[in-house]
């Protein structure tokens, strides 16, 4: 009978663990990712706009000429995968302004989207350099364009970006 207060204690505990490791399963199963799948890469477009572009306030404005347009062709459906890459910084009217960067196609913002692409640092513009990745579709055959906007989190916020590139990659689905 000694064994038997050990063996109870551990079917406890290996119950506590289990209903613990389910409770940790279903929390999981709630946070699940978004997979799109496409084929080959059918078409490259590349934006390069040596200008150093700025956009300011709370609104998502145009960005320059970072935009471009891809054609899907007829009896189709396409995956784009958009790529931004530049230097630049957020200047604001206070320490911690974000400035944020938003990709849209058609109109209709990607997937991520108002991402924060900078962030005012007390008041000193840093210098960084990044690259983000968007992803928008399946899209119906056509012709789509793919704009860039920047936006801040007060009317004084201003993104400026150096040589950014905006690629964008058409994949059949």
């Amino acid at each position: 009978m000694s064994g038997l207060p050990s063996l109870r204690r551990a079917i406890g505990v290996a119950t506590i663990g289990l209903a613990l490791m389910l409770a940790g399963a279903s929390v999981a199963l709630a946070v699940t990712a978004t997979h799109k799948y496409g084929g080959a890469v059918k078409a490259l477009v590349t934006t390069v706009d040596p200008s150093g572009e700025v956009t300011t306030g709370t609104t998502p404005t145009k960005i320059g000429n970072l935009n471009t347009t891809i054609t899907v062709p007829s009896s189709t459906r396409a995956l784009l995968l958009i790529t931004l890459s530049a230097s630049g910084y957020c200047t604001g009217a206070s320490a911690g302004t974000n400035c944020y960067i938003d990709v849209f196609v058609d109109n209709t913002a990607t997937s991520p989207s108002h991402v924060v692409w900078s962030a005012d640092n007390g008041g000193m513009a840093l210098l960084n350099s990044q690259s983000r990745q968007f992803v928008a579709g399946p899209l119906a055959a056509g012709t789509h364009t793919i704009t860039v906007a920047g936006s801040g989190d007060n009317s004084a916020s201003q993104l400026k970006l150096l040589q950014p590139t905006l690629t964008v990659l058409r994949s059949q689905v």
